[in-house]
């Protein structure tokens, strides 16, 4: 990945934590560590290699971590948010999730009140009970999603017609 070539030390999101795939070819967010962001950037690649999932970010963090947080841009490469990755963050405000995303765990934004407003990308064809207790007044699916759709700030499954979220 080109952009792993170029990324040499680490520029954003310093002391998070990452853990290296089962098969060796990729990092994930295994966790906040010592970051102390408010505008947490997660890098696009770490120790030479993409990043892409994110896990848990909220497990095992101080009380001041979990407050202090206001936004996070998720990059290009990112794959997967799993489940509660983001869950109690209850200052957190914006979300930027990347074309390429996939699949948003179950409730991985969960309880995060003051987010008011996402953006699922066309490239998201898993998500289920993602966002449940925040404070959504604005929800849109980017045009060509082959699963969802928005309507009147609804996300709805297209094949079914089952509404997933509504503010």
């Amino acid at each position: 990945d080109n952009v792993c070539i170029r990324c040499g030390r680490l520029e954003h999101g310093e002391g998070l934590k990452f853990t290296l795939s089962g098969d060796g070819t990729y990092y994930r967010v295994t966790g906040l560590g010592t970051c102390t962001d408010i505008d947490l950037i997660i890098p696009a690649c770490y120790n030479g290699l993409p990043v892409k999932e994110v896990w848990h970010l909220n497990s095992g963090i101080s009380q001041s971590q979990r407050e202090n947080l206001r936004s996070v841009v998720i990059p290009e490469g990112v794959e997967r948010i799993m489940t509660d990755s983001f869950a109690h963050f209850l200052n957190l405000q914006q979300v930027i999730l990347p074309q390429g995303l996939q699949e948003i765990g179950r409730s991985a934004f969960r309880d995060c009140p003051k987010l008011t407003s996402i953006e699922i990308p066309a490239s998201v064809t898993s998500m289920e009970r993602a966002f449940q207790l925040c404070g959504l007044q604005t929800v849109t699916v980017a045009e060509g999603n082959p699963v969802y759709h928005s309507a009147g700030n609804c996300i709805i499954e297209t094949a079914t017609g089952r509404v997933i979220l509504c503010t």
